[in-house]
Order: C-alpha cells, then sequence, then structure tokens
C-alpha cells in the first residue's frame, strides 16, 4: 500500500456535492483523489489508473450500482479496498456486500 502523500482514491457518486465535500476533506488531508459522477466515468478512471481505495455509492445512474464499479476494479486487482456508501441501505444491500468482500 502506498504511502499517505501517494495513496489513491476513486470517489463514485452522482451527487457533486458530495463528491466535492469527500474530495476536499481527503485532499486535506494528503490523499491523491479522483472523482467520478458516473459508473461509466468510474470504469474510464479504473482503466487508467491504480487506487488504493474505492468510495462507491450504491446508487447510480441508470440503474446502476457501486457493486459493478467496485466489481471492475477487482478484476485488475482483486484485494483492492472498497466502501460501498449509501443512504438506503437494505438487508439486501448488507448481505450482498458482506457476500462480495
Amino acid at each position: 500500500m502506498s504511502n499517505e502523500g501517494n495513496f489513491a482514491i476513486l470517489i463514485v457518486d452522482d451527487e457533486p456535492s458530495v463528491l466535492l465535500t469527500y474530495r476536499l476533506i481527503l485532499e486535506k488531508k494528503g490523499y491523491a483523489v479522483r472523482t467520478a459522477e458516473t459508473s461509466t466515468d468510474a470504469l474510464r478512471l479504473l482503466s487508467a489508473c491504480k487506487f488504493d481505495l474505492l468510495l462507491c455509492d450504491y446508487s447510480l445512474e441508470q440503474e446502476h450500482t457501486g457493486f459493478e464499479v467496485i466489481q471492475a476494479a477487482r478484476i485488475d486487482d482483486p484485494l483492492v479496498s472498497a466502501v460501498l456508501l449509501t443512504g438506503y441501505a437494505s438487508i439486501e444491500t448488507v448481505e450482498r456486500a458482506n457476500r462480495d468482500n
């Protein structure tokens, strides 16, 4: 794992204010942060860059989910750390997150 200054984080959320808030907080701590508003943008960034951590909203555009982004990232790096964020947790989402972890 990289040291803090080179630790790369990808944040995926369809709310620009959420992306901005997380990015500002994490960059202030010295992390290298990239953001994506869509799963398509996230997949593009994942193909171009290596990330140490993914912070993904569960609900993305056009019925896409953070699970899809995390699964795509783990094709290249099965051990990449990921956090699924949601304001609408359900038992099914929790069970899938635990199962896919």
